[in-house]
């Protein structure tokens, strides 16, 4: 599982058929930071494997236009008060056809009123 939901995500993300929902919570009560009960292994899926299994769906389903960059914007979110910025930073959209933009807000700071407000 440490590659599969990534891996699924970004697959189809490039068809625009992934959603995040920040409204949603996981709790852990069986694993956690500790030792897995599994024999973990990496595997790079990012380069050569993504870029197969994208094209395999497309030609799965017959989508023939979809091209283009997806970006990618990682935002540190440490800072308490800057939710201003953050909600500026998320209605940021691409201004070419073509460039699909995905925002990643990393709430780093344990702080429960800052995860609270992010």
């Amino acid at each position: 599982n440490q590659g599969g939901d990534p891996f699924l995500y970004e697959l189809y993300s490039r068809f625009k058929t992934s959603a995040w929902d920040v409204s949603c919570r996981l709790k852990n009560t069986i694993g956690g930071d500790g030792d897995a009960r599994y024999q973990k292994y990496h595997i790079n899926w990012r380069g050569h494997i993504l870029n197969m299994h994208i094209r395999k769906l497309k030609k799965s389903v017959e989508v023939r236009n979809i091209s283009g960059v997806c970006l990618d914007f990682v935002v540190p979110s440490y800072r308490t008060n800057n939710n201003d910025y953050l909600r500026r930073i998320a209605l940021l959209r691409a201004s070419r056809d073509g460039v699909y933009v995905k925002f990643w807000f990393v709430v780093d700071n344990p702080c429960k009123n800052h995860v609270d407000e992010v």
